[in-house]
């Protein structure tokens, strides 16, 4: 991209110890509990950049509104209807915990709880809700997941370093214009031959926008795959973090809390220390628990 534009791009590699110190500023900043690890990467961008510029522009709202997640095809692949199995494949392709996961102490049925899942699954599947599956799968990440998720990370990552994050693709008539085009638009279902004989389905996400894009950008950028802005949660929970987490989710911290399930956590971080499951379980509780410290140490010292 930068040999076809003559810019001049700018790598930051995030280093363990400040992705480490980066990930407690983040909790303060959030304001909330976030469990989203691409908060801290976004953290660190954010200050680097805020030394050259003071307004960004940023590409949230492409994916929701051209369908450019795995997670729809996920569901695309095995339902074609929004019927109330389809609502629960997706719900269960968001989830980050089980739905009987004993994880607090009258908390996580109004987190997870049949009643909370069964109001999610009735915006997808409601008589209103879109004109097809895929339609009601973009409207419900318009409706919660960028405004709960990818606002929040955009707009306070940024004003943590007085820099401005500004989302053109969230333009409201781009919004109305674009939701107002059909499904087939935007993530097309074919077939390829395989290697050695026969046919295998294949699906090419975000299609409309890449061929916006296709006059403009090099083949190899436009027809990569999505990178999204990953963060290794797992290895660094068994390495950076390990003692971290260890400390903060120590079972006499929980208890005195009185939040979560001091025993059921123990399990879950033994679990996975021990087999590598359950990491986004660990690094969502990790999470809570910084920031619940963050804020009772921030009100402790309030005069």
């Amino acid at each position: 991209v930068s040999r076809a534009f003559r810019t001049d791009h700018t790598e930051h590699v995030v280093s363990p110890e400040e992705f480490e110190r980066a990930f407690w500023s983040v909790q303060r900043h959030a304001g909330e509990p976030i469990g989203d690890p691409a908060f801290i990467p976004l953290l660190c961008l954010a200050r680097r950049t805020r030394e050259k510029v003071t307004v960004v522009l940023s590409g949230e709202g492409a994916d929701e509104l051209f369908g450019g997640y795995g997670r729809y095809v996920d569901v695309l692949g095995r339902h074609d209807e929004p019927t109330p199995e389809a609502a629960a494949r997706y719900l269960e392709a968001c989830a980050y915990f089980v739905a009987d996961a004993p994880l607090a102490v009258g908390l996580t049925a109004g987190l997870t709880g049949p009643d909370t899942r069964a109001a999610l699954a009735a915006r997808l599947t409601a008589p209103d809700a879109g004109r097809d599956l895929l339609d009601r799968m973009l409207r419900f990440d318009l409706d919660t997941w960028i405004p709960d998720d990818l606002l929040v990370k955009a707009d306070r990552m940024g004003m943590a370093h007085s820099l401005e994050v500004r989302v053109p693709f969230l333009d409201v008539p781009l919004l109305e214009h674009v939701f107002a085009l059909p499904a087939r638009l935007k993530i097309v279902r074919g077939t390829r031959r395989r290697l050695f004989g026969g046919d295998e389905e294949t699906w090419r996400v975000k299609h409309l926008l890449k061929e916006i894009a296709r006059p403009l950008l090099p083949a190899k950028v436009v027809d990569r795959e999505k990178m999204g802005f990953p963060v290794p949660v797992r290895r660094l929970l068994k390495g950076p973090l390990r003692s971290l987490a260890r400390e903060v989710l120590a079972e006499s911290d929980l208890e005195a809390a009185g939040i979560l399930d001091p025993a059921h956590v123990r399990r879950l971080v033994d679990r996975f220390l021990q087999e590598g499951k359950s990491s986004w379980p660990v690094w969502s509780l990790l999470c809570f628990e910084l920031w619940r410290r963050a804020w009772r140490d921030e009100l402790a010292a309030a005069p």
